[in-house]
């Protein structure tokens, strides 16, 4: 009775040892899909981010382009309104003195 027994024990402490196996299996194949997901959202992140950046950088330079037209307007404006002015403000003494 005391082989049989044995035996029993040790089978089923077999047992339990590849129970145990299974799960730590288990739980390294849950990690590595966890990481592997982790890893994936990790790269559709930084790719976002480089897409968004670099819509960002287009968009700065093309405001910087707008910016600088802009200011060339008004700088021209300016110089229109001064002779203008001149010419207007000349005349105006001008005809004060009649």
């Amino acid at each position: 009775m005391d082989k049989q027994a044995g035996r029993r024990a040790a089978a089923t402490f077999e047992k339990e040892r590849l129970k145990r196996e299974k799960e730590r299996e288990k739980e390294e194949a849950a990690a590595a899909k966890a990481t592997a997901k982790r890893q994936a959202a990790i790269k559709t992140a930084e790719a976002a981010l480089a897409d968004a950046r670099r819509e960002h950088e287009e968009n700065s330079l093309e405001i910087d382009k707008d910016r600088a037209a802009i200011e060339h307007r008004a700088e021209a404006e300016e110089e229109r309104w001064q002779k203008v002015k001149g010419r207007l403000e000349q005349a105006l003494r001008k005809a004060s003195r009649f």
